[in-house]
């Protein structure tokens, strides 16, 4: 997460984040870590610090590996090992587990993009400088990156790899191409079905039609409930 988004748990009117100080090393352990990692642990210490009467607590449970998630036909506890770190710096198992109450549990470890056959491709990611990856070959967002940022990171890096290929275009060949018309009626003979700016307001008139009471909108989950929507 950014520093943004952890600094705001500090300041929910339902809810307390909870935090042990002696998870941390000391403070000076922090002058190494690049300047968004240093202000995120600086954010949790000063969790630690915090003494809040809230309905809700978000405990953060650091050193702990989930190994196994039991329950008599649904989610009731999950079981975790301790885990230490090496001299390396890894977390590593110690065999000592314990279980948490737990009715619903959501799996948030990070993201990994698709490799490509013949693409550069390293750490979850696609080995790339500055979104270019090599002759008409471009990555952004969490592709490019890696599971970090959000929209207001992402956004930039498709603006920034939109102005390398306009840069990357020969000289003159614009009014020589026939731009989205083109590309569009190539997919649809190759089989692919493109969805362009007026699918999506389609799809986002359609799914704040149907929301519920209170609510900006009913999100579809299901692919083909978008492309009913767009008549496909």
């Amino acid at each position: 997460m950014t520093p943004k988004e952890l600094g705001e748990l500090g300041h929910l009117e339902a809810a307390v984040p909870v935090i042990e100080a002696g998870d941390f090393p000391p403070v000076e352990s922090d002058e190494p870590l690049e300047p968004g990692l240093r202000k995120s642990v600086g954010l949790l210490r000063g969790f630690a610090d915090l003494q809040a009467d809230k309905p809700k607590r978000i405990v953060f449970d650091f050193f702990a590996k989930p190994v196994a998630i039991e329950g008599n036909g649904k989610a009731e506890r999950i079981v975790v090992e301790k885990t230490v770190l090496d001299d390396s710096g890894s977390a590593r198992g110690t065999g000592e587990t314990y279980e948490v109450p737990a009715s619903l549990i959501v799996s948030a470890i990070g993201y990994s993009t698709s490799p490509i056959p013949d693409v550069p491709f390293e750490g979850g990611k696609f080995v790339n400088q500055g979104g270019h990856i090599a002759d008409r070959l471009y990555a952004v967002g969490w592709a490019r990156r890696g599971p970090s940022g959000t929209i207001g990171t992402n956004r930039p890096d498709g603006y920034e790899v939109a102005d390398q290929v306009a840069a990357a275009m020969p000289s003159g060949s614009v009014g020589n191409r026939p731009g989205a018309a083109g590309l569009k009626a190539l997919l649809e003979q190759r089989g692919i079905m493109p969805t362009d700016y007026d699918d999506w307001r389609k799809i986002e008139e359609t799914e704040t039609g149907r929301a519920r009471p209170g609510s900006p909108r009913e999100k579809f989950v299901r692919v083909e409930e978008w492309l009913r929507t767009v008549g496909r």
